[in-house]
């Protein structure tokens, strides 16, 4: 059976909301717009109820990266779009009143018409690309969109964000919190200091139970299966530890001018082909550190290791001993497949 890493959930200890932070800034909210403080941050969303929905997703991940990281979470703002884009003016206000990570985030609604017109690009683009009338296109992209509906069903979408909404904010906290002065570089898929899997096994390790479960399914499907190429390429920690993220330069903020974009068919499968199995092996990556080190803030010592200067081999050779953990990749690389072994085995019934 896979390890089920122990999650918090709920307001982190010690902290409470104040509402005296969304009084602050009442002005500059959009009189659309509805502002929820949470314990470590604020909420603006299109209405109090989506506001508070968000507030308790929000506050679920600052508990776990309390838990995983022994810090409290950077001031943070989390600002609902209907439309993709960011607002400018609010962004620029919350930077200074001290809301050092500031995610902007698609609401139901511009979610559904993202995936929506997502579908629509690519159908048409295949389309043209076969020479078909105006007539033929409208009717495949009306065939199209009924197929994946489920998509956006409310119920899918509710699901998703729970998973997602704290693993975005666990980039930026992930970056603030370590490199509080640090600045986005154009090329970096995440604008921090820490190696790329560092920067993914941060946010993975905010995401909700059941994004994790689903993570290490995938990871058990693809490791008991056939295709021995994804299997080696699962296992293989040396590049995951020393490798840049797999998407770049496909996921470029430098490109994206402020904006949140969906993608789906064609456009997602090009970037889910680039990332591999890198989200995956960072789940399980840290399944893996934190059953042998007993420490639920173990990633806490390669934080502090990344900032002073380490890479990833001089994290292991500093902490490995401390962690219960091999000081070295290639001894890190045979521990961690025996782990799997021995979690991953098939059942006997």
């Amino acid at each position: 059976m896979i390890l089920a890493a122990l999650l918090l959930a709920g307001t982190p200890a010690g902290q409470t909301s104040d509402p005296a932070r969304c009084e602050a800034i009442r002005e500059a909210i959009p009189p659309t717009q509805r502002c929820m403080p949470t314990p470590g941050g604020i909420v603006i969303a299109g209405s109090a109820e989506r506001a508070a929905q968000l507030s308790r997703i929000a506050t679920s991940g600052e508990g776990r990266f309390e838990q995983r990281f022994g810090r409290k979470v950077p001031a943070y703002a989390v600002v609902e779009t209907g439309d993709g884009t960011q607002n400018a003016a609010l962004d620029a206000i919350l930077e200074r009143r001290g809301y050092v990570s500031r995610l902007p985030w698609l609401s139901p609604e511009a979610m559904a018409n993202a995936y929506r017109a997502s579908i629509t690009r690519a159908v048409t683009a295949q389309a043209a690309s076969r020479n078909l009338t105006a007539a033929q296109t409208s009717a495949l992209i009306e065939s199209a969109l009924a197929q994946q509906s489920a998509k956006w069903d409310p119920a899918t979408l509710a699901e998703l964000e729970t998973g997602t909404l704290p693993h975005e904010l666990g980039h930026g906290w992930f970056i603030k919190a370590f490199w509080p002065t640090s600045a986005p570089k154009a090329g970096d898929h995440y604008g921090g200091p820490a190696p790329d899997w560092m920067d993914e096994t941060a946010a993975v390790l905010m995401e909700s139970d059941a994004l994790a479960e689903k993570r290490r399914r995938q990871f058990a499907t693809i490791y008991s299966g056939s295709d021995a190429a994804a299997r080696a390429s699962l296992l293989d920690l040396g590049t995951f530890l020393s490798g840049g993220h797999p998407a770049l330069p496909k996921l470029d903020p430098s490109t994206s001018g402020g904006s949140v974009n969906v993608l789906t068919g064609d456009e997602a499968a090009r970037i889910a082909k680039a990332a591999g199995s890198f989200y995956l092996q960072a789940r399980l990556f840290a399944d893996y550190v934190l059953d042998r080190s007993g420490d639920p803030a173990a990633f806490r010592s390669a934080a502090d290791a990344f900032a002073a200067g380490k890479d990833s081999a001089g994290w292991l050779a500093a902490s490995g001993p401390r962690l219960r953990l091999p000081s070295d990749i290639p001894a890190l690389q045979k521990d961690w497949e025996q782990w799997l072994a021995l979690h991953l085995a098939p059942r006997k019934d």
